[in-house]
């Protein structure tokens, strides 16, 4: 089977042409196939997005393109080992847990393997009203991956696998067994300086 990796770019944005450049270039090999969602001109393979999603919102769409086995990276991942291991091998969904939050999921990386159109189907019938109750739920769980944790079963990476830059990497010190570090919020990847930041 045909392995995806994915990547969105929405314009209007703190990211650009050249952060999916530079994801693509470090999985050079992972996989078959590495595409960006996008309503941009990318110098990469793209699919076109068809729906006018703000934001992070607009991930969901992924689930309208993509039904073999898909990994999907956010663009401020830093990949600093092989990432085949994080692809499922059966059908469904594996989200990170949450960095900060026990009873919460992460969508900076995502796995998946069959038809999760029902989660973009759901959104659409009321998107304005999600986008509104989803800005702050009653657990402190925002946005497109608290939505997609309540609109369908995941699974969790292995612990470790997917780590964060502030609460893991202290010092610039990787973990033993990281694959990929995420750098949400501040400070991002060209913020500091290691050799396992690929720039």
């Amino acid at each position: 089977m045909i392995r995806t990796i994915a990547c969105v770019l929405r314009s209007g944005g703190q990211y650009d042409a050249q952060h999916v450049h530079r994801l693509r270039d470090i999985l050079v090999g992972q996989a078959d196939r590495f595409v960006c969602l996008t309503d941009m001109d990318v110098d990469c393979d793209t699919v076109r997005m068809t729906t006018d999603w703000p934001s992070w919102w607009s991930k969901l769409e992924l689930f309208y393109h993509f039904t073999g086995q898909t990994l999907y990276l956010d663009l401020d991942n830093i990949v600093v080992d092989e990432v085949k291991p994080l692809f499922r091998g059966t059908y469904g969904l594996t989200m990170v847990q949450d960095f900060y939050k026990p009873t919460g999921l992460n969508s900076s990386v995502m796995a998946w393997r069959g038809d999760f159109s029902h989660i973009p189907d759901t959104f659409a019938a009321h998107a304005e009203s999600y986008m509104q109750s989803y800005r702050g739920t009653h657990d402190g769980r925002i946005g497109d991956q608290a939505f997609i944790e309540d609109h369908t079963l995941a699974d969790r990476f292995v612990a470790g696998a997917v780590v964060s830059y502030k609460k893991h990497c202290q010092n610039g010190v990787l973990p033993t067994g990281a694959r990929v570090v995420q750098f949400h919020g501040k400070p991002k990847y060209t913020d500091v300086n290691y050799g396992w930041i690929y720039k």
